[in-house]
C-alpha cells in the first residue's frame, strides 16, 4: 500500500500534549464561567430585556455550549487520554529550544510559544507563560516528556 506525502507527513508530525489541568480549564471551566457571567448579568442587571427574552438568551447560550462541547468532545477526550498516558508512561529526554514566537491575536491577547526539538528529528510548539518565555533563549536545553511507543506526542515539563 502506497501512502501519499500528506499521510506520511501527518504520521511524523509531532503533537504537543497539554497537561490535563490545562485541557480542563481551557475547554470546560472557562466556557462555563463565560456562560455563567452572561446569565448573571442578564438576570441581575437592569438591561431592559423582558424576563422571557432573558431566559431565551440563556437557553440559546446553553445550547451553544452543549454544541461546542459535542464538536470538540472527541478532540478533548483524545488529548486528555494522551495527557494521562504521558503523565503515567512518558519518558524524559533533553530537548532544545529552536524558535520563539510571540503572537498578538485580534482581541489583544498575546500568546508566547516555544518550538522545541527532541530525539534528533521531532519538533513541536508549546504555549508557555510570559515568565518562562522570557527565561528561555534559542539553544537552551529543556526537559521533554514523550511517549516511548509514539514519540511524536510530547510536552516540555517545567
Amino acid at each position: 500500500m502506497n501512502r501519499s506525502d500528506q499521510e506520511l507527513q501527518d504520521i511524523w508530525r509531532p503533537v504537543n500534549v497539554p497537561s490535563l489541568k490545562v485541557i480542563v480549564i481551557r475547554e470546560i471551566v472557562l466556557p462555563l464561567v463565560w456562560v455563567g457571567l452572561v446569565a448573571l448579568f442578564l438576570t441581575l442587571g437592569d438591561t431592559g430585556i423582558s424576563r422571557l427574552d432573558k431566559l431565551i438568551i440563556i437557553g440559546v447560550l446553553a445550547i451553544g455550549l452543549v454544541g461546542l462541547f459535542s464538536v470538540r468532545t472527541k478532540e478533548m477526550i483524545r488529548l486528555a487520554l494522551m495527557a494521562k498516558r504521558l503523565s503515567e508512561t512518558g519518558m524524559f529526554t533533553q530537548g532544545r529550544v529552536v524558535e520563539k514566537l510571540q503572537s498578538r491575536h485580534r482581541k489583544g491577547a498575546i500568546t508566547f510559544d516555544i518550538m522545541y526539538e527532541y530525539l534528533e528529528h521531532y519538533r513541536a510548539w508549546q504555549e508557555v507563560d510570559p515568565a518562562k518565555y522570557d527565561q528561555l533563549s534559542v539553544g537552551d536545553s529543556v526537559p521533554v516528556k514523550y511517549l516511548p511507543d509514539n514519540p511524536r506526542y510530547s510536552r516540555i515539563e517545567f
